[in-house]
């Protein structure tokens, strides 16, 4: 029998925020950084995308969770709420997309970065 997939929304929200991670997501306008192909969203929920660009990668355990918080309270838009949580999927696409972007890939599977912003 196949998992099923989790969707950012089926995660748990914690009781508790980290209001030092909420400030430097805000501050440094971190959005997670989410990947796509034809099928749907993928975040491998450790990585995230600074305002000046740069990658922010390995979350640390409170860091994610703050973001997973700020995700499913609806600060980066709707659509976020329903990106899988997949890290093989996600490390697939950025490997063809980003790492040895591969066009003949890129095109037949429809492969993008998706574009988050945080709410104003």
């Amino acid at each position: 029998m196949a998992l099923k997939r989790r969707r950012v929304r089926d995660l748990n929200r914690t009781l508790n925020d980290f209001p030092q991670y909420r400030k430097q997501i805000k501050d440094g306008g971190w959005v997670p950084h989410v990947l796509c192909d034809a099928q749907g969203a993928y975040w491998d929920g450790l990585t995230a995308r600074a305002k000046d660009g740069k990658l922010v990668e390995g979350l640390s355990d409170a860091g994610q969770k703050q973001m997973t918080n700020m995700i499913i309270d609806g600060f980066f838009g709707e659509e976020l709420k329903d990106a899988f949580v997949d890290q093989g999927r996600y490390w697939k696409i950025r490997d063809d997309l980003i790492t040895w972007p591969n066009r003949q890939v890129i095109a037949s599977e429809a492969l993008r970065v998706l574009d988050v912003k945080p709410r104003a």
